[in-house]
């Protein structure tokens, strides 16, 4: 499995107001909901991350990945960093 977990802190760096020293004490387990990022910084996140790699990430892309299907779901830079190598075939 390749390791994107550095190009996602920066993409999380371009769509918020966090700064690179808050976005690296980031877990790679942390949820991303509950760092204060909306739902619209998410959007773009993915968004971002879906041009980069040119690949499509939707909600059954989380399934089976330990995200919890609730008003707020869990995700993580581990969930990101997973599915970015599934959509690729670098697992």
């Amino acid at each position: 499995m390749i390791d994107y977990k550095s190009e996602i802190r920066e993409l999380i760096k371009e769509s918020t107001s966090m700064s690179k020293a808050e976005i690296d004490a980031i877990s790679d387990d942390a949820n991303i909901n509950e760092l204060g990022i909306d739902s619209l910084e998410l959007v773009e996140i993915v968004f971002l991350i879906e041009g980069k790699y040119n690949i499509e990430i939707d909600i059954s892309d989380m399934d089976g990945l330990g995200v919890v299907h609730t008003e707020k779901a869990v995700l993580t830079i581990d969930i990101i960093n997973r599915i970015i190598n599934e959509k690729l075939n670098t697992v």
